[in-house]
This record gives C-alpha cells, sequence and structure tokens, in this order.
C-alpha cells in the first residue's frame, strides 16, 4: 500500500466526516453560526465546485432554511466591503461566535482523527488476522498435500510356519520366511532409492533397473545395510547376527556406523554372518539352494548342530525346545524334510541319534532315553 494512497483515504476520510458533521450542524444554525461557519463563508466569498454543490443540495433539502441562508449571505456580503464599519455589540457577538466555532471546530477535528486512527487500528489488525489465518491455511495446505501425496509405508509380515511372496513397487519379487516383516513406502519414485527393511528371513529377487534410474536397492537389516544390482540373496535378520547368502549378481555389505568405510564385497555362494555383538564379518562358501529351499515348504540342514536346529524351529515355529543335557545341543545332522511335517522330522532325530524326544503344545523335550 502506496503513501500516496493512504494519504488519499486519510483526505476522503476527513472530507466524509466533515460533510457528515455539517450536514448535522447546518440543519440547527442561528444566522451568527451561518455568518462564522468556514464552509459557509469559503461559498459566498470564494465560491469552488464542492461548495456550490453542497450548499445547493443543501438547500434544496432544507428550503425552510432558503431565507436564513440568503439573510446570512447577504450580511457576509456587506462586511466584506471595506466601507461597512460594524458596532460594537455586533463585533463582540460575532467574535464570541467565532470563537466558539473554532473551539467546536477543533474538537470535532479531534475525534475525528481519533475514530480515524482507531479505524486505522481495527484495519491494520483484521488484515495481520486475515495474513495470519492465509499463512496458517497455507501452511496446512502444504503439510496436508505432504502427508497426502507422500508414500505411505506398507509392512507384510508372517506367522510361524507361513512363507509369504511379496511382489515389491519396481516389480522385484521377495519370499518372506515365517515368522519375519518387511516394510517398505508404497511407490519408489523417481529420485527416491529402493529400500526395504527386514525383521527375520527373506529371499530378495531383484529386478535391474536401466542406467541412472533406481539402480541401488537397500536392504536394512539390524545393523547391517546390503546393497546389491540385480541380484538374488538370502537375508536372515535374527537375533544379534545378520546373514546373507549371495546366490548370483553382486552384494555388498555396509556397516552404517562406519559411513561407508568398513564394507564387503559379496560373490556367488558367500554366505556372510555379520556379528552385531562383536562387530565382525565371517565369510564361508555354501551350496545356494540349501539355504532357499524353505521358499519351496523344504527345511534343510548341512552338518548343523541340534543347538542351531532348536533355534531355527524356534524362530520360525515358535516352539521352545528344552535340552536335558547340554550336550545333546552339539550332536550333528544333515538332511531335509517338508516343513509342514515336523513330527515325521522330529522322528527321524530320535532314531539318527538314539535319544527321546517328547512334544507337548510347543515344547520340545528333548532327553537321553
Amino acid at each position: 500500500m502506496s503513501l500516496l494512497y493512504i494519504r488519499r483515504q486519510e483526505t476522503k476520510w476527513r472530507r466524509t466526516a466533515l460533510i457528515i458533521y455539517y450536514n448535522m450542524e447546518h440543519e440547527y444554525y442561528s444566522l451568527v453560526e451561518f455568518l462564522t461557519d468556514d464552509f459557509f463563508i469559503k461559498w459566498v466569498k470564494d465560491p469552488d465546485a464542492e461548495t456550490k454543490a453542497y450548499w445547493a443540495a443543501w438547500i434544496a433539502a432544507h428550503p425552510d432554511k432558503k431565507e436564513l441562508v440568503n439573510e446570512a449571505k447577504e450580511m457576509l456580503l456587506v462586511l466584506s466591503d471595506g466601507g461597512k464599519q460594524l458596532n460594537d455589540p455586533d463585533k463582540k457577538k460575532i467574535w464570541d461566535a467565532v470563537t466558539e466555532r473554532k473551539a467546536a471546530y477543533r474538537e470535532m477535528m479531534r475525534e475525528a482523527e481519533e475514530q480515524r486512527w482507531q479505524v486505522r487500528k481495527m484495519k491494520r489488525l483484521h488484515v495481520l488476522k486475515i495474513a495470519a489465518a492465509i499463512a496458517f491455511l497455507v501452511a496446512l495446505g502444504g503439510v496436508s498435500y505432504y502427508f497426502l501425496n507422500a508414500p505411505q509405508t506398507v509392512m507384510y509380515s508372517t506367522g510361524y510356519g507361513e512363507v509369504k511372496e511379496i511382489m515389491l513397487p519396481d516389480s522385484s519379487k521377495v519370499f518372506l520366511n515365517a515368522n519375519s516383516r518387511l516394510s517398505f513406502k508404497e511407490r519408489w519414485t523417481r529420485n527416491m532409492p529402493r529400500e526395504v527393511t527386514l525383521h527375520g528371513e527373506a529371499y530378495f529377487e531383484i529386478v535391474r533397473k536401466s542406467s541412472g534410474r533406481h539402480q541401488k536397492f537397500v536392504v536394512h537389516a539390524g545393523q547391517l545395510q546390503i546393497e546389491d544390482l540385480s541380484t538374488q540373496f538370502d537375508v536372515n535378520n535374527r537375533r544379534t547376527k545378520v546373514s546373507v547368502m549371495l546366490r548370483e549378481g553382486k552384494v555388498r555389505l555396509i556397516r552404517p556406523d562406519t559411513k561407508g568405510k568398513d564394507s564387503l564385497m559379496m560373490i556367488p555362494g558367500d554366505l556372510v554372518v555379520y556379528d552385531s555383538a562383536t562387530y565382525s564379518f565371517a565369510r564361508q562358501k555354501v551350496i545356494p539352494e540349501q539355504f532357499i529351499s524353505w521358499k519351496d515348504g523344504i527345511q534343510t540342514f548341512n552338518d548343523a548342530s541340534l543347538a542351531v536346529i532348536a533355534q531355527t524351529l524356534e524362530d520360525i515355529r515358535g516352539w521352545k525346545f528344552i535340552f536335558s543335557n547340554d550336550s545333546l545341543k552339539n550332536l550333528r545332522f544333515t538332511g531335509r524334510f517338508d516343513g509342514n511335517d515336523i513330527d515325521s522330522f522330529l522322528f527321524i532325530l530320535s532314531k539318527s541319534f538314539n535319544i527321546k524326544i517328547t512334544r507337548k503344545d510347543n515344547q520340545i523335550i528333548v532327553g537321553k532315553k
């Protein structure tokens, strides 16, 4: 808002206040009051468009005052003649009226100024309120737009003994093992990486993307970050360890706490176990198919101790193994079984090691015969 505009508005306000005031006051004017009214005097002695328009309209609206107005007009014209003289009583009468009118005029202007200031103050507050409301609505709209349009996180989970096949936003495929959770954004925009978070075990078949578009695929598993390109691999994130088995392609394992300085590149056939308790990697060669048979409903163990077997079945089945003798935990087994026929597997274990295995609800008790 320019200074010129403000001044024009002030002039308009002042003029409106005067017109309202004059309209009310002139209706009750006496002869002397007309003779001492500056606005009336200006019309008589030095008329302009404003005074002419006002008094013409006023006289038309108050025909009963026309004679009084003409008398006052004639007297002013006589008084403006330098040859005319007033006697002392007339001078005092006019002087007193002039003094009174000036005082009334000053009071009127003071009140008009006060009203103008109050109006300006109220307008300013009103504008500030409107601006604040608009700012709030804009901010609210922006936040609402963000939350309504920002990709939401989706989560998949499996129960004990359940395997689920999941299609990711880029058409990559995931087989989620039992008692596991996988979360990711419902859609992947061009400028965001392909990222998932895994708790439990999953097998990934990652789709290669064109150059410059979502090339990197990242799995967050505990303290470990797994990055790959067009890869098939298995990740097991349970307890304090994360194991990664690479079937084909390339995978890089990164410890986030080292900002990428401590990483390990895997090749097909590698099984790498990261221990979050010791912050260490352990690598060995394995047969990949043995580690991913679970997605086809087959559980495979290769020279695994009964302690490892018990821990695996506890993770995917929710069963609790109780060993009557700790030495039994060190017995080692190689074989495979149908994941849905656990009773047959327990029977095979008992015959293989000549031990007694008893199942009571979710408890598996292992003891010597």
